[in-house]
């Protein structure tokens, strides 16, 4: 795979986190414009926690997002 999965909320991504790599990790959070979102291809229920997207287009997606900032 050459892209990067997202979480479409905090929490979600938390627990991904959680499952992955335990509880030491960080959550951060970025925005994409719709447009750029809706070309994501997108799971209602990933590993059965909650929706998440699946970028392929990174430099796109780089070029688009309005930062990164830790979560909460």
């Amino acid at each position: 795979m050459e892209g990067k999965r997202f979480a479409e909320s905090g929490e979600h991504a938390q627990q991904w986190g959680n499952v992955l790599n335990g509880e030491g990790g960080a959550v951060v959070t970025t925005r994409v414009p719709p447009s750029v979102a809706g070309k994501m291809m997108r799971l209602d229920k990933l590993d059965g926690i909650g929706p998440a997207r699946y970028a392929d287009n990174l430099a796109e997606l780089n070029s688009t997002m309005n930062g990164i900032r830790l979560w909460p």
